[in-house]
Formats: C-alpha cells, sequence, structure tokens
C-alpha cells in the first residue's frame, strides 16, 4: 500500500503520462459530512482494449517491459476492499481512462492526505507539456487548479521555471488552506 492520497495520486497519474496523455484531470473530494472520500483521475491517453481492463488490478499484470509487475491500481483496488469502498476503471482505446475510487472517510484504514501541493508541483515540473486539471472539494468549498489557464497568463515563460513553481505551490497550498 502507499502511505497517503498523495502519492496514490503521483502513481495513477504517472499511467496516465506513459500512456501519453495530454490533458489529466485530477478531482479528490473529502466529505465529513457524506463520510466519503472519493478520487478521480481522468485522461485522454491511448486507452486500455478490454483484455487490459479485464487484467488491469492483478498485480502481476503490467504493460511496462522495464519489471513483470504493476502494483498501483492494485494497491488502489485493495484501498477500496479494506476502506469498504468501490474502484472502477473505464477505458477505451484511442479516447483514454477514467479511474474512480470511493471509500469510507471514517475507515480505520483510511490514508491521510499527504501532500497534495507537492504531488501537483512534482506533476508540473517532470511533465510540463501536459495540460492538468486538479480539482479538491471539501464540505467547505472547492479549489480548482488549471494548468491551460496558468500557461495562457504566463505567456513565453515556463510553468516549470523554479520561481513559478515556488509560486504555484504557495498558490496551491493556499487554494488547499481555504477549503
Amino acid at each position: 500500500m502507499l502511505q497517503d492520497i498523495a502519492m496514490y495520486i503521483l502513481d495513477i497519474t504517472n499511467n496516465s503520462i506513459r500512456a501519453e496523455a495530454k490533458n489529466i484531470h485530477v478531482s479528490f473530494q473529502n466529505s465529513k459530512a457524506k463520510n466519503e472520500c472519493r478520487l478521480i483521475i481522468k485522461d485522454d491517453g491511448i486507452g486500455m482494449n478490454k483484455k487490459q481492463l479485464d487484467q488491469v488490478v492483478n498485480p502481476f499484470f503490467t504493460t511496462r517491459t522495464t519489471r513483470k509487475i504493476g502494483l498501483g491500481l492494485s494497491f488502489l483496488h485493495q484501498l477500496a476492499i479494506q476502506c469498504k469502498g468501490e474502484l472502477s476503471i473505464d477505458s477505451k482505446e484511442g479516447e483514454g481512462t477514467t479511474v474512480e475510487l470511493w471509500y469510507r472517510r471514517d475507515h480505520y484504514d483510511a490514508p491521510p492526505l499527504g501532500n497534495l501541493a507537492e504531488s501537483a508541483i512534482v506533476l508540473l515540473q517532470a511533465n510540463a507539456d501536459i495540460d492538468y486539471v486538479f480539482t479538491f472539494k471539501t464540505d467547505c468549498g472547492e479549489f480548482v487548479f488549471d494548468t491551460k489557464e496558468i500557461k495562457d497568463q504566463l505567456e513565453d515563460v515556463s510553468i516549470s521555471e523554479p520561481s513559478i513553481l515556488l509560486w504555484l505551490k504557495e498558490y496551491i497550498e493556499t487554494g488547499l488552506s481555504l477549503i
């Protein structure tokens, strides 16, 4: 199992990156009132065929050639089972993949959130050419961070410039603290 939700976001989003996605949407909802957490990661990558989709939560199945196991989705599946939740994966070849996790927020095996801002910055730093939309919701509100909007404002300055990344990390941390 991974340590926290931020690590799951990094792991599953890296699947999207390997699948050649150009647009990745990450949504995390944390509702105390509904006693639920929901993570949705949607991409426009190459998608999976039916055979791959049927095997995707098997830890001994992977499309990687560098190793013979793929643990990210199997760990996510195990998290869903342990926390009385559900995992659904929808994928179409040539269209992309959507991974949706739901679990009970108050379950004793529910992982902590981790550093969501840091995970977003790591993704931006390593993959500045991908457009991300991060949506974080709680019972108190919603924070949306869209890299396409930021890139439009930056014009000729790269979003992966160190000073921009530092500012973006503070911006995300502030946005998350308000919800």
